[in-house]
């Protein structure tokens, strides 16, 4: 009797997943009573939550409504064919209330890309476990040459985006920098077109995740200056050659493509 009573517990709690979990319940049959508390409904509730994200098959991107960090991952998902949710938080009160029981991870952080029951956070592990779960290793580097030359542009971009983060968001001293900064951005940009050469893409002739941050580093500055961009052939083919991929190209022309912000409010560049 008191296994019967559980399972239509349990069978109710899976359909009704609101407010069960505020109140204590009694419920009588016979001489059995069964006390739900709290914990009980908590308990279930958690798991549900996650039984409901393995029933979406398609992962979770999630990200405030910027293109900032999370734009390279929603190329290189573009690139691969993935579907998924593009999710945007817009104040950080819904972030920080958000409820979902994976979250509670000692490196919760935006962004984050959940797929089932497994979450993954910071940028650059995202892009390897997209890479490494789409059976594409060698978009994380094919030899050991190139897999320390991923992580050197992956080092002066992460500098270069330090760099200019650092100057978009300080609103109160943007236009006194800006000549400044625009110097120092050319001064990167001799480094970049050096070092990329007549390269089809970072490592040479194949496309690697790094390609989706170096193009979405470009794509920036051809919008906040646009006579730099201009003066780096190299840099602009480079650009352009990505933007040409034909699921790159379907991507930026379909309604998911983010064009603005790159930013978010507090920046003077958005």
């Amino acid at each position: 009797m008191k296994n019967q009573l559980l399972n239509t517990i349990s069978s109710f709690v899976r359909i009704n997943l609101i407010l069960l979990y505020d109140i204590s319940v009694i419920l009588i049959n016979s001489n059995v009573h069964v006390i739900i508390n709290f914990q009980f409904f908590y308990f279930y509730k958690q798991r549900l939550y996650i039984i409901q994200n393995l029933m979406i098959q398609e992962p979770v991107l999630a990200y405030w409504g910027i293109r900032g960090l999370g734009q390279p991952i929603r190329l290189l998902l573009a690139y691969l064919g993935v579907k998924y949710q593009d999710k945007h938080y817009t104040q950080w009160d819904e972030w920080q209330n958000d409820t979902n029981p994976l979250l509670n991870h000692p490196f919760r952080n935006l962004p984050y890309y959940q797929n089932g029951d497994q979450i993954v956070f910071e940028s650059d592990a995202i892009m390897h476990y997209i890479a490494l779960t789409q059976n594409r290793p060698e978009l994380l580097g094919t030899d050991h040459l190139s897999i320390v030359k991923l992580a050197t542009w992956r080092g002066v971009i992460n500098d270069f985006k330090e760099f200019f983060v650092s100057y978009v968001y300080d609103a109160e001293n943007f236009e006194k920098n800006k000549e400044q900064t625009i110097k120092n951005v050319n001064e990167w940009f001799t480094i970049y077109e050096k070092a990329l050469g007549d390269n089809q893409f970072v490592t040479g002739d194949n496309i690697t995740y790094i390609d989706f941050n170096l193009w979405e580093m470009l794509d920036e500055i051809s919008v906040f200056h646009g006579e730099t961009f201009p003066k780096y052939p190299k840099l602009v083919a480079y650009h352009k050659r990505i933007a040409e991929l034909p699921a790159i190209a379907e991507y930026m022309n379909s309604p998911h493509y983010m064009k603005r912000p790159f930013n978010g409010e507090t920046a003077a560049f958005r």
